[in-house]
């Protein structure tokens, strides 16, 4: 299913609006489809989504917390 969002351009700040799908409850299962190109910095839509689709960036922050075993 795909939501309307408005998110903050990667590049720039500027707001963009983008269609996500997100394909269960977690977010780092999520798709991003860009629309239109970002009006303040000028960066194509193709861009901006493969930066945004990139789920290499999506780290939690207990990935990088040493976790203890034992507890």
């Amino acid at each position: 299913m795909l939501e309307d969002e408005i998110v903050a351009c990667p590049i720039c700040g500027n707001e963009i609006a983008v269609k996500v799908q997100r394909a269960s409850w977690k977010s780092i299962d999520t798709h991003y489809i860009v629309l239109k190109n970002c009006s303040n910095c000028k960066t194509s839509a193709s861009k901006i989504e493969r930066i945004f689709n990139n789920h290499k960036r999506n780290k939690t922050e207990r990935s990088y917390i040493k976790v203890n075993p034992r507890g």
